[in-house]
């Protein structure tokens, strides 16, 4: 089974990725942090990462950059969710490696679940109009 983490600190927003992805059939990880994130990502191998950017201990950004300078996750993609619509995150975001970039307030569920199966199928064209 496809396996998905999500590294978000809103727990309703946790939540409700969580029901969305897990009625598509997905296995569903949670973090709350980014070192948690990163410590899941080592030890479950996730075939996805949807990521908050701004999170404690360590930010979405953070984590990225650590995962992709790891040979045991630099292959995950990650997908970054956040508030930020600014274009310098953006730009710092696709440097980091980041696979796509959904900004939280322009996306409903369906979509970020949407843009999680494109992702995972090789097939994800960012919309303009979401991010």
């Amino acid at each position: 089974m496809t396996k998905i983490l999500i590294a978000e600190d809103e727990s309703a927003l946790q939540e409700g990725l969580k029901v969305s992805l897990e009625s598509e059939g997905f296995v569903v990880l949670t973090a709350g942090d980014g070192q948690t994130a990163i410590d899941l990502a080592i030890s479950e191998h996730p075939d996805l990462i949807l990521m908050d950017i701004m999170m404690p201990i360590k930010s979405g950004l953070e984590a990225i950059k650590e995962l992709k300078a790891d040979a045991r996750t630099e292959a995950i993609p990650v997908m970054l969710l956040t508030n930020y619509s600014y274009g310098f995150m953006k730009e710092e975001a696709q440097y980091s490696g980041a696979a796509g970039y959904l900004v939280k307030a322009n996306i409903s569920l369906d979509k970020v679940t949407t843009a999680a199966k494109q992702v995972l199928a090789g097939t994800y064209r960012p919309d303009p109009f979401d991010s």
